[in-house]
C-alpha cells in the first residue's frame, strides 16, 4: 500500500470561537453597512490565528477590521500535524458575512 505525504498530515481544525450578531459593530448597524470579508491568516503551533489579514474587502473598514480583532482574538485551532504528527504552522481563509 502506497501513501502521499498529503495522507498523513492532519489540516488545522477549529475548536473553539465565534462570531455573533452581538459581535456587529454598533456604528455599522446604525449606517446599515453590510459585506463579505474574506480573511487570510496562519494558524500558529500554538492553535492561534496569526498575521490575519484581509484578501477581499466587505467594502467597509469598520467590517474588515472587525473580523480581523474577532478572528485573531477569539478563535483557536487544533493546529495542523505534520507526517511525524507534531504541531507545525498552516494558512487557512475565513469568510464573515455581516447582514443586518
Amino acid at each position: 500500500m502506497s501513501c502521499q505525504l498529503a495522507d498523513w498530515v492532519t489540516p488545522a481544525a477549529l475548536i473553539s470561537g465565534s462570531i455573533t450578531a452581538d459581535d456587529y459593530p454598533s456604528r455599522a448597524v446604525r449606517d446599515e453597512l453590510e459585506g463579505t470579508t474574506r480573511l487570510r491568516f496562519t494558524v500558529s503551533v500554538e492553535g492561534r490565528a496569526e498575521d490575519v489579514q484581509v484578501v477581499a474587502s466587505s467594502g467597509h473598514a469598520i467590517l474588515d477590521d472587525a473580523s480581523i480583532k474577532l478572528v485573531q482574538g477569539r478563535f483557536r485551532y487544533r493546529p495542523t500535524l505534520d507526517e511525524k504528527g507534531q504541531p507545525v504552522n498552516s494558512q487557512l481563509h475565513q469568510t464573515i458575512r455581516w447582514a443586518l
